[in-house]
């Protein structure tokens, strides 16, 4: 086995082996005479096979958070700072989800905000001085 293994095939394998287990006692069960439980247990079994084996998902999830990533590094390498303000404080608005459309500020959590009269998200302290 090679030194290279990733924690997904690892998570992948410990599935199998899983699968494997709960096959066993649903056969073991269904011979018991526990009917419903042996056929409820080959199905988680089934179920639990099917997604260690199916790599789809997978390379869907790879493909969305690639997608994602890719145009927010972008985005943040072509801002530029201006003079107002340093760069440590531009990476933080570029990071941040939503600003403030009066003065430009990023709104974090806990702040009171509303929309303006083009409804666009405003601080509420912004809101009051622009009325």
């Amino acid at each position: 086995m090679a030194l290279t293994d990733t924690p997904e095939e690892r998570n992948r394998i410990v599935q199998i082996v899983l699968a494997g287990i709960v096959g066993l006692a649903a056969v073991r069960a269904y011979r018991r005479g526990n009917r419903v439980g042996g056929v409820l247990g080959a199905l988680g079994a089934v179920a639990l096979g099917y997604t260690a084996l199916s790599d789809s998902e997978r390379e869907a999830a790879t493909v969305e958070v690639d997608d994602v990533r890719a145009p927010a590094s972008a985005d943040a390498s072509t801002e530029p700072a201006t003079e107002s303000e340093p760069a440590a404080e531009t990476a933080t608005v570029a990071e941040a989800k939503l600003r403030c459309a009066a003065c430009g500020e990023p709104i974090v959590p806990g702040q009171r905000r509303g929309p303006d009269e083009h409804d666009r998200t405003v601080h509420e302290a912004c809101l009051q001085a622009a009325a």
